[in-house]
């Protein structure tokens, strides 16, 4: 059954699956920090959705929806609108570009902090796309 983008069964299945990555083990390894995604145009700060991530040496520590404080005091902070996350997670658009290109914004943390670890994004995202997800309907 697909779980919620975001949601608490989303962030646990995202957690297995990021454990269960050969290629975030790999590409991870050096990967000693926190990272929140979320859905851009969400009503304010305090009634953001989003899910937070610990990791730690090509694992993920930590998965859950995030906090106020978890996007306070993330690393990275990446938000877009939930059909562009469906897109990247299915292969479709490619971080980096898209945050170049502006589909993505990058709240908190910078391009030059992010580049060492874009391989180890990617293989955390392919991750996330492994992850069965029901997105919310688009607003008009």
């Amino acid at each position: 059954m697909a779980a919620d983008l975001f949601s608490r069964g989303w962030a646990e299945a995202w957690r297995d699956e990021i454990n269960g990555s050969a290629a975030f083990r790999d590409l991870g390894a050096d990967w000693h920090g926190s990272l929140a995604l979320v859905v851009a145009g969400d009503d304010g700060p305090a009634h953001r959705r989003g899910v937070f991530v610990d990791l730690r040496g090509g694992r993920c520590e930590k998965a859950r929806p995030a906090t106020a404080r978890d996007l306070e005091r993330a690393g990275f902070v990446v938000a877009a609108l939930p059909e562009t996350w469906r897109d990247l997670f299915a292969g479709r658009a490619d971080l980096l570009f898209s945050i170049v290109l502006g589909r993505f914004r990058l709240e908190r943390g910078s391009l030059a902090e992010l580049k060492p670890h874009v391989a180890a994004a990617r293989a955390l995202l392919a991750a996330a796309g492994r992850v069965e997800t029901s997105y919310p309907a688009v607003r008009s």
